[in-house]
């Protein structure tokens, strides 16, 4: 049986992964507006260091993306 630590270790500390926010993920449709609304708040919010709020505008930009793909 293992004793338990009784003292703080560090943090484990994981890079960021670079897809939630990353430009290139959410590359928009220059004619769309939607898309221009949806990247206006994605760099607000990264902006402002929320990246939990980038995430959810990244999520968003590639199901409004997807509606593109199937209107071609």
């Amino acid at each position: 049986m293992t004793s338990p630590i009784r003292y703080s270790q560090r943090p484990v500390e994981l890079p960021l992964d670079g897809w939630l926010v990353e430009e290139e993920l959410a590359l928009s449709c220059e004619k769309c507006t939607e898309c221009a609304e949806l990247e206006r708040g994605r760099k607000q919010a990264e902006a402002e260091g929320d990246f939990s709020r980038v995430t959810d505008f990244n999520v968003l930009i590639v199901r409004h993306r997807m509606t593109h793909s199937g209107a071609s």
